[in-house]
C-alpha cells in the first residue's frame, strides 16, 4: 500500500497543474450539478414499521383534513389589550385567504372556535329547555288524546245502547219497519263517524308516540352534546384575557416535506392579510430551515484551525493549504449530496453533518501529510523525493484512517432506520471525497509550492522564494546545510524526547492513567440519564419566532398544547351514528381520567363514522418524562382499550408519538451498532499493529471516550447546566440520533490518533528499541500532529454549537468534547501510559496469528529500499544515539 501511494503522489507532483485543472473542474461540475437537481431536504426522522407511521397513514386515507403537518400561528394584539371586533372580522378573512392556498388544507378561526366551546354548554341548555318544552308539548296532547278517548268510548257506549233499544223496537213491531230502517241508518252513520273518529286518535296516538321517540332521541342527542362540551370545556384557542389567539393551519404537507418557498408563502399570506395592531408568530413547522449551513460560529471555528495550522506548519503557505484543501473537498462533497437530492430523500442535517465531517477531517489528513512533507524537507529531501515519501507514509495512514471512517458511518446502515442509513452513506461520501482530494490534490499542491512551505529561516541560506522557479527543484537546490539538519534533526528530537510529553507519560505512568480515567469517568456517569428524542419550538433559540410561540402557547393554554397526542379509533360496521358517537365519547372519557392526560376531545370521524379521531392534550410539554410514560401506557393499553370499547382497534399517532418512537427504536439500536464498530476497531488496529492487547486498549478508550462525550451532552442540553454559556433554550431530551451519530464519528477519529502516535510506537519497537524508548519515540513524532489535528478538530466542531439550526448543536458541542478528551486524556495520555506499564507484553502476538495477519505497511518499510540514505532520510530515522536499546532485538 505504501509504495503505491508513493507512486500515486509521485505522479500528482509531476502532473500538478493537470491536477489541480481536474480537481477544480470537478468542483464546477458538482456546483452545477447541485443547481440543476437540489430538491430539498425533504426526508423526516421516520422509521419504517413503526406505529404511529400505520396510523398516520390510516388516518390520511379516512379523515383527510388531518393528513400533513399541523401548524401553529400565534396571533397577539401589539397593544396588549383585548382584540377588537375588526380585528376579529379580520382575522376570519385571514382563515378564508390562507385556505386558498395550495400549501394548507384548512384554517381554522380561532374565535369562531372558542365561541363555539364558550356557547357549548349554554347551547345544550338551551336544547335542554327545548326539550323539557317538547315533552310538555306531548304530555298535554296525550293528555287531550285520552280526553278524546274517554268521550269517544262514552259515545259509543251511547251508541251501543241505542243500538239495543232499536233491536227490542223491531222485534216488538214485528221486522225492518221504516221508522226502524230510519232509525238504524242514523246509529249506523254515528258508527261511522265514531269510527273514523277513532281512527283520528289513533293517528294522532302515532304521532305522540313518534314524538316521544323523537324527544328521547333528543335527549340522548342533548347528553352527548353536553358529555362532549364537558370534555372540550377547558379547551381553548383564545387566551381568557383576550389578547393572544392560536390558529391552527393544517399544511399539505408534513412538517419535513414542506420547502421553505411553501413555508414563505404561508407566512408572507399571513402577513399581507394581517388586521392593523395584530402581530403573529409561527411554530417551527413554518420556519424550520437549513438555508445556511455555515454561518459565524463556523467561519470562526475554521478560522481558528487556521491559525493552529500557521503555528504548526510557520507559514501562511502552508497553513492556508489545509483549509483550501478541505473547503475544495467539502465544497464538491456537499454539492454532490445536493444533486442527489433528486434521487434520494436527504434531511436537514445531511450537508451540514457532511460540511462537520469534512472540513475537520480534510484539514486534519492535510495537516498529517504536509508535517511529514515538512519533516522530510527540514532533513534535505527534495521536494519531489519528500512528496513522494510523504504520500507513502502519511498517506498510508490517511488512507486507512480514511477507509475506518467510510466504513463506520457506512454502518450506519446496520440500524435499519432510513435516515440513519442515508445520513452515513452521505458523511461517507464526503470522507471519500476528502480522502482522495488529499491524497492526490494535497502532493500537487506541496509540488507546486516547493520551499514556500517552509519558514524563511529554515529554508537553505543560498535560496530565496524566487529561486524556486519550478515544482520540481533539484535536490542540490533544496537540501539543507549540515549545520540546519543537526540543529533541526537531532537537538529538536532529543529536545523533545528529554522534556516532551512522552517522558511525562513514561515517568509518571499511574498518574497518566488515574487521571484521565477519573476525569473521564466523573463525565461519563451523566450518561447513565441519557434519554432521547427530537427538537420542537422549546429547543429554537429564545427570541425566535419558534421559540416565542412554544414559550407562549405553554404559557397561555398549557404545556400539552405544544405535543397533542392523536388517538384514532376503529370501530365495527354496522353501529349507528349515536352508538358510534357514543363510543367515542366513551374512549375519549377514560382517556381523560387518566393520569398525565390534561383533557382528550373527539374531534373527527371519517363519512361513514367508522373512525373517529381523539385528542389527548398531556399534562405536560412534549420533552416531559412524563409524556413520553404517558405516551408508552397508551401504546401498551392499546388492545385493552379496543376490547373495552367495542373497538376494533386504537392507535396513536402524531408528532410527540412519533419523536417517543424514533427515540425508542433508535436508543435500542445503539449497543448493536457500538458493539460493531468495536470489533471493527479490534480486527483493523490487529492487522495494523500486530498485537492482542493494543486493539483491545484502543477499543477500550473509544468507549471510554464515547461515554465522557454522551455525559457532557447529557449535562449541557439535557440537565441544563452552563445552559446560558451554551445558548440551550430548553434542557430536554438529547438528539435522538446523536449517540449512533457521535459513535461513528469518533470511532473514526479514535483510529486515526492512534495510528498517527501508536503506529510510530509499534515502529520504533519492531527497530528494536526498548518499549519505554519506543512510546517516546512515537510521541515525539507523533504527539504534534494529533495535538494540533485534536485543537483543529475541536475548533471546527466547537463552531457548531452556535450553529443557527438548533438541531445541530448538541452534535457539534459532543463532537467537540468527544475529541478532546480522545485526543489528549486517551490517546496521547491513558494508550501510552498502560502501553508503557504492560511492556513487551503489550506488542505480544501469537505466531500463527501473525502469519494469517495481512501486512498493511502504514509506516512506509517497503518504501526503505527506495529512499536509502543516512539516518536522517530514512523513513522512520532513530532516535538519538543514548535512546537506543543496548539490547536491540534485530529479529524484529
Amino acid at each position: 500500500m505504501s509504495r503505491w501511494l508513493a507512486r500515486l503522489g509521485g505522479l500528482c507532483a509531476r502532473r500538478a497543474k493537470t491536477v489541480l485543472a481536474l480537481w477544480l473542474t470537478l468542483l464546477v461540475a458538482a456546483g452545477v450539478a447541485a443547481a440543476s437537481f437540489y430538491d430539498g431536504a425533504d426526508a423526516g426522522y421516520e422509521i419504517p414499521d413503526a406505529e404511529y407511521e400505520r396510523v398516520m397513514d390510516q388516518l390520511g386515507d379516512g379523515i383527510e383534513e388531518f393528513d400533513g403537518a399541523a401548524a401553529l400561528v400565534l396571533l397577539s394584539t401589539e397593544d396588549g389589550e383585548q382584540f377588537t371586533a375588526e380585528q376579529r372580522e379580520g382575522i376570519a378573512d385571514l382563515t378564508a385567504e390562507l385556505e386558498e392556498l395550495e400549501e394548507v388544507r384548512g384554517a381554522e378561526d380561532p374565535f369562531a372556535q372558542q365561541q363555539q366551546v364558550d356557547q357549548a354548554d349554554d347551547e345544550v341548555e338551551e336544547a335542554r329547555a327545548e326539550l323539557t318544552d317538547s315533552a310538555e308539548e306531548l304530555e298535554q296532547g296525550q293528555q287531550d288524546l285520552d280526553q278524546g278517548r274517554d268521550e269517544l268510548e262514552e259515545a259509543q257506549d251511547d251508541l251501543d245502547a241505542e243500538q239495543q233499544q232499536l233491536d227490542q223496537f223491531a222485534e216488538q213491531v214485528g221486522g225492518q219497519t221504516p221508522p226502524v230502517l230510519e232509525a238504524q241508518q242514523e246509529l249506523d252513520e254515528g258508527q261511522q263517524a265514531l269510527d273514523e273518529q277513532r281512527e283520528e286518535l289513533d293517528a294522532q296516538q302515532e304521532e305522540i308516540d313518534a314524538g316521544w321517540t323523537q324527544h328521547q332521541e333528543g335527549v340522548d342527542e342533548v347528553e352527548l352534546a353536553e358529555r362532549e362540551a364537558q370534555l372540550s370545556s377547558q379547551a381553548r384557542t383564545v387566551s381568557e384575557d383576550g389578547t393572544v389567539a392560536m390558529m391552527n393551519v393544517q399544511l399539505i404537507e408534513d412538517a419535513f416535506t414542506i420547502e421553505s418557498e411553501q413555508q414563505q408563502r404561508v407566512i408572507d399570506a399571513v402577513e399581507q392579510s394581517l388586521p392593523a395592531g395584530v402581530d403573529a408568530d409561527y411554530s417551527l413547522e413554518l420556519v424550520q430551515d437549513v438555508a445556511g449551513i455555515l454561518g459565524p460560529g463556523e467561519v470562526i471555528g475554521i478560522g481558528f484551525a487556521g491559525l493552529v495550522l500557521l503555528i504548526t506548519l510557520g507559514t501562511v503557505v502552508a497553513a492556508g493549504l489545509p483549509v483550501a484543501l478541505a473547503i475544495l473537498g467539502v465544497g464538491i462533497s456537499v454539492a454532490a449530496i445536493f444533486a442527489l437530492s433528486a434521487v434520494v430523500d436527504l434531511t436537514e442535517t445531511d450537508p451540514v453533518l457532511a460540511l462537520m465531517l469534512g472540513l475537520s477531517l480534510g484539514i486534519d489528513y492535510t495537516l498529517l501529510l504536509l508535517y511529514r512533507h515538512r519533516q522530510n524537507l527540514l532533513r534535505g529531501m527534495a521536494v519531489a523525493d519528500s512528496v513522494r515519501l510523504a504520500s507513502g507514509t502519511a498517506g498510508s495512514a490517511i488512507f486507512f484512517a480514511g477507509v475506518t471512517n467510510v466504513i463506520a458511518l457506512a454502518a450506519l446502515a446496520v440500524t435499519g432506520i432510513p435516515f440513519l442509513t442515508v445520513m452515513g452513506l452521505a458523511a461517507s461520501l464526503t470522507v471519500t471525497i476528502v480522502v482522495l482530494a488529499v491524497l492526490t490534490l494535497g502532493p500537487a499542491a506541496a509540488s507546486l509550492l516547493g520551499l514556500r512551505l517552509l519558514p524563511r529561516r529554515l529554508r537553505p541560506g543560498s535560496l530565496t522564494v524566487e529561486d524556486v522557479g519550478s515544482p520540481l527543484p533539484t535536490p542540490e537546490q533544496n537540501r539543507l546545510s549540515q549545520a540546519e539538519r543537526s540543529r533541526l534533526s537531532d537537538d529538536a528530537q532529543q529536545r523533545l524526547m528529554d522534556r516532551g510529553w512522552g517522558r511525562v507519560v513514561t515517568r509518571h505512568p499511574w498518574a497518566a492513567i488515574l487521571v484521565p480515567v477519573l476525569l473521564v469517568g466523573a463525565l461519563a456517569v451523566p450518561a447513565g440519564d441519557l434519554r432521547l428524542g427530537l427538537p420542537d419550538g422549546g429547543s429554537e433559540p429564545e427570541g425566535s419566532t419558534a421559540h416565542t410561540v412554544y414559550d407562549e402557547v405553554r404559557e397561555t393554554f398549557g404545556p400539552g398544547e405544544n405535543g397533542p397526542l392523536l388517538a384514532l379509533v376503529t370501530l365495527p360496521e354496522g353501529l349507528g351514528e349515536t352508538a358510534q358517537r357514543e363510543r367515542g365519547i366513551e374512549l375519549a372519557e377514560e382517556l381523560t381520567a387518566r393520569d398525565g392526560v390534561a383533557r382528550a376531545v373527539p374531534v373527527a370521524s371519517d363519512d361513514a363514522g367508522q373512525m373517529r379521531l381523539i385528542q389527548v392534550v398531556p399534562e405536560d410539554g412534549p420533552e416531559a418524562i412524563a409524556t413520553a410514560d404517558l405516551v408508552d401506557r397508551l401504546l401498551d393499553d392499546r388492545t385493552e382499550l379496543a376490547e373495552d370499547h367495542g373497538a376494533e382497534s386504537v392507535g396513536l399517532t402524531g408528532q410527540t408519538v412519533a419523536n417517543i418512537e424514533v427515540a425508542d427504536r433508535l436508543q435500542g439500536s445503539i449497543p448493536l451498532y457500538v458493539g460493531l464498530v468495536v470489533l471493527l476497531c479490534v480486527v483493523i488496529l490487529l492487522a495494523i499493529f500486530r498485537s492482542l492487547l493494543a486493539p483491545v486498549l484502543a477499543a477500550a478508550g473509544y468507549v471510554l471516550s464515547l461515554l465522557g462525550s454522551l455525559g457532557t451532552v447529557v449535562m449541557v442540553y439535557q440537565w441544563g447546566w452552563l445552559r446560558d454559556l451554551f445558548g440551550v433554550t430548553e434542557p430536554g431530551p438529547v438528539l435522538a440520533f446523536l449517540p449512533i451519530l457521535i459513535c461513528g464519528v469518533l470511532f473514526g477519529l479514535a483510529v486515526d490518533y492512534q495510528l498517527f502516535i501508536m503506529s510510530g510506537v509499534r515502529e520504533a519497537y519492531a527497530r528494536g528499541r526498548s518499549a519505554r524508548v519506543s512510546i517516546l519515540s512515537g510521541i515525539a513524532q507523533g504527539g504534534p500532529v494529533v495535538v494540533a489535528c485534536g485543537i483543529i478538530m475541536v475548533s471546527v466542531f466547537a463552531g457548531f454549537v452556535f450553529a443557527d439550526l438548533a438541531m445541530i448543536r448538541p452534535i457539534g458541542f459532543g463532537l467537540a468534547v468527544g475529541v478532546l478528551i480522545e485526543a489528549f486524556a486517551v490517546r496521547a495520555t491513558l494508550i501510552p501510559a498502560v502501553t508503557a506499564l504492560l511492556g513487551d507484553a503489550a506488542w505480544y502476538l501469537p505466531r500463527w496469528m501473525d502469519r494469517l495477519l495481512p501486512n498493511v505497511d502504514v509506516e512506509g518499510q517497503a518504501l526503505e529500499q527506495d529512499f536509502p540514505g543516512d539516518d536522517d532520510t530514512q523513513v522512520n530515522p532513530p532516535p538519538a544515539p543514548e535512546y537506543r536499546d543496548d539490547a536491540a532485538r534485530a529479529s524484529r
